[in-house]
Parts: C-alpha cells; structure tokens; sequence
C-alpha cells in the first residue's frame, strides 16, 4: 500500500497513469477546459480539448465566390466540407447560393465517408415540392440568373470518419461560368 507520504512532489494538475509497459508514468497538465481523453491501449491518456457528445456544429462557410468553366466533373468545394467522426449521427443544413447564365447551369452533390448514409430533402424556387432524396443524387439547378438551394437532412457514419462536403460543377460544359457565391455555407451537428 502506497500512501501520500510514500509519494515524490510532483506538479500541480500532473495525473499519474502506467504505460505499456506497467511503469509508472506521468500524464501532462492540460490547459483550462481541457478533457483527459483515452489514447487506446498501449498509449498513455492526454488532456485534449471537449470534443463529441451532441449538439457540437461544424461549418464550412465559402468567403470568396468561386467560378467553374468548362467542366461537368463534380469536384469537392475547398470551403463547403466539414471533418465527420465515424459512427456518429448528424443533422445537415445547407444554403447554396449558385449564379448561372443560363446553358451551362449548375449541379451538385456531395462527398462523403466510405459507408455513410445521406437522407435529405431541398428547395430552390424551380423545385417549390420538397423533393425528398435518399443516398447521395446530382441535382441541377436550371434556369440562370441567381438561385438559393435550401437543403436539410441527416446523415449517418459507421466505421470510417471522414470528409462530408458539397461537390459541384457546371451541369453541361460552357466557357461561360457557374459560380458558388460566397456566404454559401453547410452546417453539419453531431446529435450523439
């Protein structure tokens, strides 16, 4: 029996643990609002920030609008993707704010972690029925000018976290640009 006595001064806030081993190791302070956070087996825990748990959002906000010419090949958009954590649930909220001229339009879609499943219903003022969607489809925004997709839905992972985010690109090949506009965003929250 080791008693308080018995033990070396240490530092404030410092937790003893044993490594792979079975020595006795030392577990680093962490910083205020910091959690100690199992490392697996083999690997001593750390103090890392709070993370999981529901109700934490994760947003991908596009600041600069961004043009596509020439190309039809849906391509993940570098601001409208988030980092999802496997077996988890999520809700998703997506305001989409595309400009067009006409031919070539728009289409969209998204990208997602191997396995994911993806329910989720839009609107944009051609569509005003709600369309519900289940997997992962390619709509095409027609029509030109200006537009607003509204989108809300869930998605689910299992084994494999990743990177959820929107695809885009122009719905028939023109010289003439489709653009993402900027304060375009996705808002994606872990409801587990």
């Amino acid at each position: 029996k080791v008693t308080l006595g018995m033990m070396a001064d240490g530092v404030d806030g410092e937790l003893i643990t044993y490594d792979a081993s079975g020595v006795a190791a030392k577990v680093a302070v962490g910083t205020a609002a910091q959690v100690l956070t199992s490392n697996g087996v083999g690997a001593a825990p750390t103090f890392q920030d709070a993370g999981g748990g529901g109700g934490g959002s994760l947003f991908g906000l596009k600041t600069t609008s961004e043009s596509r010419t020439t190309t039809t090949t849906l391509t993940i958009d570098a601001d409208l993707q988030v980092e999802l954590e496997a077996n988890s649930y999520y809700e998703l909220v997506m305001d989409l704010v595309t400009f067009s001229n006409g031919v070539p339009d728009i289409k969209y879609g998204f990208s997602y972690p191997t396995g994911a499943t993806i329910y989720w219903s839009y609107d944009y003022p051609n569509n005003p029925d709600m369309s519900v969607l289940t997997e992962v489809a390619t709509i095409s925004v027609q029509g030109g000018g200006g537009k607003i997709t509204l989108a809300r839905g869930s998605i689910k992972t299992v084994g494999t976290a990743g990177t959820f985010g929107i695809t885009w690109a122009q719905q028939t090949s023109s010289g003439s640009a489709s653009t993402v506009e900027e304060r375009s965003y996705i808002k994606v929250t872990k409801m587990n």
